[in-house]
């Protein structure tokens, strides 16, 4: 996603991210996180929210859970989304033409796979 030039928490540019389980039958406790991001001095930071949905009435709501300064070719690991019983994030940030955009850098979400015995990992 294309990090802002100035920082902001609602509205776009964002990217949604579904929660997935740590192991095998233990479901998240949300249905997925919401990132945002601008750049900041040599790097990029970026606010990790988790997202719910109450039913029956379908309202959507968030809840910052992680603030993280990310340096431009590095890799950060957000452990905040664990409490949800959902896999890390693993955040990069790159100095990269994005065409088509006026934004010049971008954030990429990554997954980490984290083994638990005695769950293996999917194929990929």
């Amino acid at each position: 996603m294309p990090a802002a030039g100035v920082p902001y928490t609602t509205d776009w540019p964002s990217v949604m991210i579904p929660a997935r389980s740590i192991k095998t039958g233990d479901e998240p406790t949300v249905p997925e996180f919401r990132i945002r991001a601008w750049h900041e001095a040599e790097g990029v930071r970026v606010l990790v929210f988790a997202v719910s949905v109450s039913e029956p009435s379908r309202v959507v709501s968030e809840r910052q859970i992680a603030s993280v300064f990310v340096p431009f070719d590095k890799y950060v690991d957000v452990p905040a989304t664990e409490k949800y019983r959902a896999r890390r994030l693993t955040l990069t940030a790159y100095r990269e033409l994005v065409r088509g955009s006026s934004a010049p850098y971008e954030v990429r979400p990554h997954y980490i796979d984290i083994p638990v015995r005695p769950w293996s990992p999917p194929r990929r």
